[in-house]
């Protein structure tokens, strides 16, 4: 978060920590692959069965593509939304 915000001088949004984890998950699937076509990265992508990420962590079981992972519960105080509570799967 400090890097982001000293960057672009804003806290990042929930949107750019999810945009953030994607590259991330993409990254890690390239990584060892022998080529950087779609059919390399899909195995690597496939291959994955645990992500730690900004946003929680992220378990892919029984080869599906659809993720358990993490819940954030926000609450508004005073107007603002904070963070309250991760709750893992």
């Amino acid at each position: 978060m400090t890097a982001y915000q000293s960057r672009y001088n804003l806290l990042p949004t929930g949107g750019a920590a999810l945009t953030y984890d994607a590259f991330q998950l993409l990254l890690m699937a390239m990584t060892g692959q022998a080529a950087l076509e779609a059919g390399a990265i899909q195995e690597g992508l496939a291959a994955v069965t645990e992500f730690c990420g900004v946003t929680g962590m992220m378990h892919y079981v029984d080869g599906r593509r659809d993720s358990r992972r993490s819940a954030v519960i926000l609450q508004f105080v005073d107007g603002q939304v904070r963070f309250f509570k991760l709750v893992d799967p």
